[in-house]
């Protein structure tokens, strides 16, 4: 037992390279596009191609299997979880017998307050009117 853990202590420790180099990204297609501003300059730049998510399994190639009935039972559990993520549509209550009699005060206060206001005015002008009339008249005198 002890000469085994020897030969595993004198063993040098690597890394196995099983397949090239080591890379941390996959590698990535790039495109040229125009880049434009609004002072009228333009440039080209260089950007990453993305390529299109596939939903499922890929089929083979010259091979075509049409879809399994589990795919269709898998869509509609996808609608019925896509619907339970949407918020609630909230929709608006009736008004309450205190709410309703609420507004109607607040909307004849409000028609109360203008009609008072006009009143007040109509009064400062008639009373603008007289003085100017009285100023006129000690003028002609």
């Amino acid at each position: 037992m002890s000469d085994a853990n020897e030969q595993e202590q004198k063993r040098p420790l690597t890394l196995s390279r099983s397949g090239g180099r080591l890379e941390l990204r996959k590698s990535v297609e790039m495109g040229q596009v125009r880049q434009s501003f609004s002072h009228g300059r333009s440039k080209t730049v260089t950007v990453e191609v993305r390529k299109k998510r596939t939903i499922g399994p890929t089929p083979e190639s010259g091979r075509v299997e049409p879809p399994p009935v589990v795919a269709l039972d898998q869509a509609s559990t996808r609608a019925l979880t896509q619907e339970a993520t949407r918020p609630p549509v909230t929709i608006p209550r009736a008004l309450t017998a205190e709410e309703k009699a609420g507004r109607v005060r607040a909307v004849h206060d409000a028609r109360k307050a203008d009609e008072e206001a006009r009143r007040r005015a109509a009064v400062a002008e008639a009373d603008r009117r007289r003085q100017e009339e009285e100023q006129a008249a000690e003028e002609a005198r």
